[in-house]
């Protein structure tokens, strides 16, 4: 019976399992467990969080996981709901998002490198608490990030510009205007390699963005302050929704 007081305990005992296990389909079984049993009943019996996106970040070091959309949904719903550990949460992101390893994974679909929807997704959402956010930009900029399936280059494509928009803060507010306008140059520089992406999506987002850092550039030349008005573009926090809210929503007359 898992409790409060022996989770930890528990999933330590089948994270040993999962490190002996021979083939992918008992290590995927394990992985489910240790998932199942920590999430259930919304997380009842973890105390410590940081201590579960631990254990996440641990599993994507399985190679041939059919489950990494798992991992990447769980990281999501615990860093949305738990306020206390994003910043915690973002560095662990950052390191993934750093790690040539996921990026050189299997681009299967619901392969290892599903994490990396997570985690460019909360480094991009929570960019306030990254500590290098330049380099976390330059990692999501990488050509390498081009061999990935469409649906995740187009996350990295929508929050690699609210990262650029933090940056862009910060760096206005120090009075570092040329530190700004290298940063607008590098999304600039790097952008067309996700305009001539095969997937549709991608193509979009990257092309709208794109014309956004021109015209942004054109005000830096002017020595115009954008970096307000960019922000704002991303203003507003996402709270989680029970799966259920929606059956509480009136139905509109007519």
């Amino acid at each position: 019976m898992v409790s409060k007081k022996n989770l930890m305990e528990i999933v330590k005992k089948l994270m040993i399992h999962v490190d002996k296990a021979e083939g992918t389909t008992y290590r995927d079984e394990l992985l489910t467990k240790i998932i199942d049993i920590c999430s259930q009943s919304n997380y009842q019996y973890i105390t410590n969080f940081e201590w579960y996106i631990s254990i996440l970040v641990e599993l994507t070091r399985l190679e041939g996981t059919r489950h990494g959309h798992l991992i990447a949904s769980q990281m999501l719903d615990v860093a949305i709901r738990v306020k206390a550990i994003r910043k915690f949460a973002v560095s662990q992101m950052a390191m993934l998002l750093d790690n040539a390893h996921l990026l050189a994974s299997n681009t299967q679909r619901n392969g290892i490198c599903e994490v990396l929807y997570a985690a460019a997704w909360i480094c991009g959402e929570f960019s306030e608490h990254l500590e290098e956010p330049q380099q976390t930009l330059e990692a999501m900029l990488r050509p390498k990030v081009t061999t990935l399936p469409g649906h995740i280059q187009a996350v990295y494509v929508q929050n690699m510009v609210k990262l650029y928009a933090s940056i862009l803060q910060q760096r206005e507010q120090a009075g570092e205007k040329e530190v700004a306008q290298e940063a607008t140059q590098m999304m600039i520089d790097r952008l067309p390699q996700f305009v001539q992406s095969a997937d549709l999506e991608v193509q979009e987002r990257a092309s709208c963005i794109l014309q956004l850092m021109k015209y942004i550039q054109k005000l830096q030349i002017k020595e115009v302050p954008v970096a307000e008005e960019v922000t704002a573009l991303f203003a507003g926090e996402l709270n989680p929704v029970a799966p259920k809210a929606q059956k509480k929503v009136p139905v509109p007359e007519g």
